[in-house]
């Protein structure tokens, strides 16, 4: 990072204005800010790297195409899915004009724009994505290779999403065990394989597997990064999901305060990380009977994403929906009942069709209401 910020000083001085070795030093740092999970940091670098392409290459260009993909999988990471989506079309447009048939650029922006319809909330659509992506992997790179490794990891995370669990892990085994043998030792790609198909055991009821897997992953994830990182955050939280289904909930809190305060210190300010954090917290200590503190947290999380997210975003309807939830535990039935009827026509203007989203949300309705 220090050397790619020194690269970019050194090219403004040397070519003022826009050229094309400023708009790769740009690119290069946003996208090494990006996989340290700076996204808010990395995206107005992306913004300025695209515009200075675009200025200078007109036309079809691998360059600019790379710049759209980069650009939209910072505001996807940012949960700005709606923004996204557009731009990956244009990048997965634009790359098949430039590259026939199958080609590693066509199949990455396949597996972005899949990315970013699965957090629209359209998993048949992401499915179908991630489908192609993978077989175009699967037909460039025969044998074990980390392009084919990562298609099966998504394809199952969105299985996983669909509730279609059994048949996303053995696609799991199969990526945990090509990244096993591609990175010998510890790897980062080894640790989220393991941690993945942690979540996925925890979700068949295989506990005692699911916590050897997500320990391990956390104790990978430790050895990699020294001190504070989001990788470590997130087995944090994973480990955390399986000590609560074991029942034992107190460890599972203290899993998420360390989770919690380490994604505060990475991410001073707002954040979404930061408000999934509160939000995990504020459930584990529901689970506890300490309806307070979590109606607190919930109350936290739900301001943080009105900041992030202005306008309606599903974040925003889910957290409104969970704090209807502590709030009827709390006897409060028509604050609950006012949460849950914002929640639900909010999820209704964002989805705007069939969604399961929206079926929960009128089946907590009625349930409240029936009460």
């Amino acid at each position: 990072e220090t050397l790619l910020v020194q690269v970019l000083e050194m090219s403004r001085r040397l070519h003022p204005g826009a050229h094309l070795t400023v708009a790769s030093s740009l690119h290069n740092l946003a996208l090494v800010w990006l996989d340290l999970g700076r996204a808010a940091e990395a995206e107005p670098l992306f913004v300025q790297a695209l515009e200075m392409r675009r200025q200078l290459q007109s036309g079809d260009n691998l360059n600019v195409a790379t710049c759209m993909n980069s650009l939209a999988a910072a505001w996807l990471n940012l949960g700005r899915a709606a923004e996204a989506e557009p731009l990956f079309i244009q990048a997965l447009e634009m790359r098949r004009r430039l590259n026939q048939g199958d080609h590693p650029n066509v199949a990455t922006s396949l597996t972005g724009l899949a990315g970013a319809r699965l957090a629209l909330g359209r998993p048949v659509e992401a499915e179908t994505l991630f489908t192609q992506a993978l077989e175009m992997n699967q037909r460039l790179f025969k044998g074990d290779h980390f392009a084919v490794a990562a298609s099966l990891s998504e394809l199952a995370d969105t299985w996983r999403t669909m509730g279609r669990v059994s048949e996303a892990e053995p696609h799991l085994v199969k990526a945990l065990e090509m990244h096993q043998r591609l990175f010998k030792g510890d790897h980062p790609k080894v640790a989220l394989s393991l941690k993945a198909l942690a979540e996925a055991r925890k979700s068949l009821g295989r506990l005692t597997e699911a916590k050897a897997l997500a320990v391990e992953a956390l104790e990978m994830s430790r050895r990699l990064y020294m001190g504070d990182h989001p990788e470590i955050a997130m087995c944090l939280n994973s480990l955390a999901n399986v000590q609560e289904a074991l029942g034992a909930r107190a460890d599972s809190e203290a899993l998420r305060v360390l989770a919690l305060e380490m994604l505060q210190r990475l991410h001073p300010g707002d954040h979404p990380s930061v408000s999934r954090g509160l939000n995990n917290l504020a459930e584990t200590r529901q689970g506890l009977g300490r309806l307070t503190e979590a109606e607190t947290l919930f109350v936290e999380a739900l301001e943080m994403r009105r900041r992030l997210y202005p306008g309606d975003h599903p974040d925003v309807a889910r957290g409104l929906s969970e704090l209807a939830s502590v709030r009827w535990k709390l006897g409060r039935a028509a604050e609950s009942d006012s949460l849950h009827s914002e929640a639900l026509e909010m999820y209704r203007r964002v989805w705007k069709r069939d969604h399961i989203g929206v079926a929960s949300c009128l089946q907590i309705l009625a349930s409240v209401r029936l009460k």
